[in-house]
């Protein structure tokens, strides 16, 4: 969890896509659908295949307000990574 929490913060797209994939499961990390969207979003925005295909699972689980949150979420998360 730590080593992919560094390389997405950095913008790698594959670590955002299984950090994401660890929030959905709870695997490593409580299991939080909000913040395994966002950057499941992120990896998606950044061209990854398989993020597509999870946000597509998880959204079909989330609520409207979860995925309004989400949504928010990540782009709190692309602000953040834009300034480094």
């Amino acid at each position: 969890m730590k080593w992919f929490r560094k390389a997405a913060d950095q913008g790698i797209a594959y670590a955002q896509c299984c950090l994401g994939a660890m929030y959905a499961r709870g695997k490593g990390v409580a299991q939080n659908p909000v913040e395994a969207h966002a950057w499941l979003e992120l990896a998606a925005m950044n061209g990854t295949e398989p993020a597509r295909k999870h946000l597509a699972k998880l959204e079909s689980e989330m609520s409207l307000l979860e995925r309004i949150e989400a949504t928010r979420r990540a782009r709190q998360l692309f602000d953040q990574l834009k300034r480094r």
